[in-house]
């Protein structure tokens, strides 16, 4: 699945479809490519819905890249949909960092999902029992006992340090 089909605004429940997603198809989505010149026609349309005020054309256009390299490391999607939602709430022209505000807010259900995620997997380890380092001699003395008498060792009776079952 390619980071495009994650983006797309038209699922019903964006938290259910992300929990169905694998980490590397939430990771490509979040390190999906940036376009400049896509990010700039998007800032010259929503500037565009705004009162322009009387600045010469340098300043305009120092203006509108300073949009562009404050957004230069989010992905394209997310950028387009901070727009989105600026545009819809009907206010001033926006900030540079007002739209930056947007993009992490579209992008915090996948990366909320990939710490889940990650929180889950640590939680995993931790729970794990521990092996003394006297249950791992007498498990790898039992183990050469086995293999020299040629007696199969379950390896859940290695772990636990259970005596050699007999075949």
């Amino acid at each position: 699945m390619n980071a495009n089909a994650l983006t797309k605004p038209s699922t019903n429940s964006p938290m259910a479809s992300l929990r169905e997603q694998s980490a590397s198809a939430l990771k490509a989505a979040i390190h999906s490519p940036h376009d400049p010149g896509a990010t700039l026609k998007r800032v010259n349309a929503v500037l565009g819905l705004y009162f322009d005020p009387d600045n010469d054309p340098e300043t305009k256009a120092a203006m509108r890249q300073e949009f562009v390299l404050a957004l230069a490391s989010y992905p394209d999607w997310a950028v387009q949909r901070a727009f989105d939602a600026w545009v819809k709430t009907g206010q001033r022209r926006p900030t540079p960092g007002e739209i930056v505000i947007l993009v992490g807010r579209e992008m915090k259900p996948m990366t909320d999902e990939l710490a889940r995620r990650e929180r889950e997997e640590a939680d995993r380890r931790d729970h794990r029992p521990e092996i003394t380092p006297e249950q791992m001699e007498l498990s790898r003395v039992r183990a050469e006992l086995a293999r020299l008498r040629n007696v199969p060792v379950s390896p859940d009776e290695t772990r636990r340090g259970l005596s050699i079952s007999k075949p």
